[in-house]
């Protein structure tokens, strides 16, 4: 997942033999909605560790899951997996999905020349960021380059989140100086109810 981006569904279904097409990996099975897709491979570890796969898949069926293994018996013995090697919230603080954000971070920071928004990143410049949102939407499976934000962050999202740690702060030492206006700070200071 860290490597390619995959969903765990993906790596389970993943035939890395059959799916090696030199410079890219085909992905073809396990994806969501049926949507198959093309992952660059780019660098020596991506390499590797495709490599490696293909020497632990099954020589009957070219899986990496277990011979015979049902979907969800094939996904419990991959956490099983992840979790031998200390890939657990608990253990490390790191999820198999996590690895799939790390992998969009990384790229996008590659494409882009900063860091994803959701890390601190500044902003690229809006069409450089919509590139490398499409780019990323299509390495990873989705639809829409707006789901990629789900992994990588929004500018505004955090200019806002940041905006509002702010305004906390500043609240707490009494001065609103730099409060964003509100509405409601031209409605009356006092309202008569009449009943």
């Amino acid at each position: 997942q860290d490597a390619f981006g995959l969903r765990a569904t993906e790596a389970i279904c993943l035939k890395p033999r059959e799916s090696d097409m030199g410079e890219l990996l085909l992905v073809n099975r396990g994806t969501k909605g049926g949507r198959g897709r093309a992952v660059p491979i780019k660098t020596e570890m991506q390499r590797e560790v495709l490599e490696a796969a293909k020497a632990m898949a099954s020589n009957r069926t070219g899986l990496l899951g277990r011979y015979g293994h049902n979907l969800p018996k094939a996904q419990a013995h991959y956490y099983y997996i992840l979790g031998v090697h200390g890939i657990t919230r608990k253990a490390s603080g790191v999820t198999g999905h996590g690895l799939r954000h790390g992998y969009v971070g990384a790229r996008y920071e590659e494409l882009t020349g900063f860091k994803p928004p959701v890390t601190g990143g500044a902003r690229p410049d809006a069409e450089t960021d919509l590139a490398a949102r499409r780019a990323l939407s299509l390495e990873t499976g989705h639809t829409r380059p707006e789901i990629t934000t789900a992994y990588t962050g929004s500018v505004a999202h955090m200019q806002t989140a940041s905006r509002r740690r702010l305004e906390g702060l500043l609240s707490r030492l009494g001065s609103d100086c730099f409060r964003t206006p509100s509405p409601l700070d031209k409605a009356p200071q006092h309202i008569q109810y009449v009943g």
